[in-house]
C-alpha cells in the first residue's frame, strides 16, 4: 500500500543519490500523521487534542497487526505496518509532548474536570473534552487567511470584531446546610 508512494519521490531519490524508498519510508508517514493532526488541534481545546492524539496513535501502534491484513489482504505487507507504527509513533509523542503554554492548559483542564466529577457537574466535563466553539474556529482560521493574504500582497477583508465570548458557566454546587460546631471552653 505505502509502497505506491515511491514512485512518485524516485525522481527526487535519483537527482539527490538517496537510496530508492528511503525518502518515501521516512516523509510519507510523517506527512499522513501531520494530516491527522489537523482535525486535533483545530477543532479541539489542547487537553482533549492531546487525549486524542494519543489515544489515535495508541490504537494505529496496535491495530495494523490485526486489521491490516485483514482489510487489505494479501495487499498488506510488512512495510505498511512498518509505516503505520511510524504514524503511530508521531502521534503517540505529540499526544506525550505539551509546551509550557499547554502544560498550564492541561493542569487548568484537570482542575475543571476533577471539579466536575467532585460536583457531579456534567456539562463541566464535557467541557474538558469537548470541541471549540465554531466562531473561534472561524475566527481563527480567517486569521490565518488574512496573515496569508497580507504576506503575499493580496487584498483581504477586514478582519470582523471578534464575538464577546461569554465566560464558562459557573457550576453550581450543592447547598450545605449551616452546622454549629461547639467548642468547650468558648460558649
Amino acid at each position: 500500500m505505502f509502497e505506491k508512494m515511491d514512485s512518485f519521490v524516485r525522481p527526487w531519490e535519483d537527482a539527490l543519490k538517496i537510496p530508492a524508498g528511503e525518502t518515501s519510508r521516512q516523509w510519507t508517514p510523517e506527512a499522513i500523521a501531520y494530516l491527522l493532526e489537523l482535525p486535533f488541534d483545530n477543532l479541539i481545546d489542547t487537553f482533549g487534542a492531546k487525549v486524542g492524539k494519543f489515544i489515535a496513535g495508541f490504537i494505529l501502534a496496535v491495530a495494523p497487526q490485526f486489521a491490516g491484513p485483514a482489510l487489505a489482504g494479501g495487499a498488506w505487507s510488512t512495510r505498511d505496518t512498518e509505516d503505520i507504527h511510524a504514524i503511530a509513533k508521531h502521534l503517540i509523542a505529540e499526544g506525550l509532548d505539551p509546551t509550557a503554554s499547554d502544560l498550564t492548559k492541561i493542569a487548568e483542564t484537570i482542575g475543571n474536570l476533577r471539579q466536575g466529577i467532585t460536583y457531579g457537574d456534567w456539562s463541566s466535563i464535557a467541557r474538558v473534552f469537548g470541541l471549540k466553539p465554531i466562531d473561534q474556529i472561524k475566527a481563527e482560521w480567517e486569521n490565518v487567511g488574512r496573515s496569508f493574504a497580507r504576506v503575499f500582497g493580496i487584498p483581504s477583508a477586514p478582519a470582523a470584531p471578534a464575538p464577546p465570548t461569554a465566560p464558562p458557566a459557573a457550576p453550581v454546587y450543592p447547598a450545605v446546610a449551616p452546622v454549629t460546631i461547639e467548642i468547650p471552653g468558648f460558649g
